[in-house]
């Protein structure tokens, strides 16, 4: 596994969280990173509208936390700005575990998340080793039936790719104040990434919609 580490330099990683507007990844990277780093928040227009990463050390090596644009967004001009911030991210650490965050809106998959995965995975081809997916947000509640249920609908729509429950964590909806909540949700996260190897992501072409 290559990474940014050269001699004794602790080697780097990256940790780059993809979705669209909210779809909660700047809460993901800070319930990855302990704390809340990265601001999250419930508004109309985007939160996140550059590339920006937090450094967090293990005895491996330091993991570089991406908290990146949506793809998806209104208007061209916006949708340009968050392509070029993504592949600058990939630029920046392209030795990489990508999580890619699904919104569930009524329990549905979103069609702008299919759009956007489809896309960002046709410029990437993501080495599958090296790719999670995150169902955010999801009731506690929700039915038994239902895990398997939304993987059989992404497996459907999702061109050329397997959806596994091996590389998919569904996290409830949880209150961000609550610390023993955030703590368990961490813990479910990081039991995920660490069998997650991170892998060089070369950009084959320019991320097109389509």
């Amino acid at each position: 596994m290559n990474s940014r580490g050269y001699g004794s330099k602790k080697p780097e990683y990256g940790i780059i969280i993809l979705g669209n507007a909210g779809s909660g990844k700047s809460f993901i990277c800070n319930v990855i990173i302990g704390s809340e780093r990265f601001e999250a928040d419930f508004r109309p227009e985007a939160v996140t509208t550059i590339s920006e990463y937090h450094r967090m050390g293990t005895k491996e090596g330091d993991y570089l936390i991406y908290n990146i644009p949506g793809l998806i967004e209104i208007n061209q001009e916006q949708i340009d700005r968050n392509k070029n911030e993504i592949m600058k991210a990939f630029k920046e650490c392209p030795t990489s575990i990508v999580i890619f965050v699904w919104t569930q809106i009524g329990g549905r998959a979103q069609n702008d998340d299919v759009i956007a995965f489809n896309a960002l995975n046709d410029a990437y081809k993501f080495p599958v080793e090296s790719l999670m997916f995150v169902v955010n947000n999801v009731p506690i509640n929700r039915p038994q039936q239902y895990e398997g249920k939304f993987l059989a609908v992404l497996n459907n729509t999702i061109k050329s790719f397997d959806v596994t429950t091996v590389d998919t964590i569904f996290i409830d909806g949880i209150d961000p104040t609550n610390s023993a909540q955030m703590q368990n949700t961490r813990a479910k996260l990081m039991k995920h990434i660490v069998v997650h190897p991170a892998h060089e992501q070369n950009k084959q072409h320019d991320i097109v919609l389509q």
